[in-house]
């Protein structure tokens, strides 16, 4: 590319030189046009050569450069990515700490009435055993004053018989 406006630049002053020039101006006398073109064409390939040379020291300096700056800009956006990571962690975690204690404090409120209505019928429950405890032990009550009450009248008539008996 510049190699190639370098050249069209020399074949113009061989030509006619330089626009505005009175005269063609050349690197040697100008007798000389053969020699003179001879030079020419050795200073395009030694500056070929040179842009050629500098072209690929620019491309390894600009890479070598480059390189670097994307490795510190990819560490500086790895320190950032992993700040923001760690804070957004820290942030998910309190808030899921903080919707499970909610759901852990819903739960247990729900087990708690749960609970209360269970217990509620069981002493229902158990107050009904105890009244018909209570009941039973009434009935035993009034079957053993009654057995009693036989008991006797059987105790007087066998007095009776062992009276008549030894009498």
């Amino acid at each position: 590319m510049l190699g190639d406006a370098l050249r069209d630049l020399l074949d113009q002053r061989l030509k006619g030189g330089c626009r505005g020039a009175s005269r063609p101006t050349h690197l040697t006398r100008p007798g000389r046009v053969r020699q003179s073109t001879r030079v020419d064409q050795e200073l395009v390939a030694y500056l070929d050569r040179r842009f050629s040379e500098l072209k690929s020291e620019l491309r390894s300096e600009l890479t070598l450069e480059l390189r670097g700056e994307i490795t510190t800009s990819a560490a500086w956006v790895t320190s950032e990515l992993r700040g923001e990571i760690a804070a957004s962690g820290a942030g998910l975690k309190s808030e899921i700490t903080l919707a499970l204690r909610a759901e852990i404090a819903a739960s247990a409120a729900e087990t708690r009435r749960h609970f209360d209505v269970v217990a509620e019928r069981l002493m229902d429950k158990i107050q009904l055993v105890g009244e018909g405890v209570i009941g039973v032990d009434q009935k035993l009550d009034r079957f053993r004053g009654e057995v009693a009450e036989e008991f006797r009248q059987v105790d007087r008539r066998l007095l009776r018989l062992e009276a008549r008996a030894i009498g």
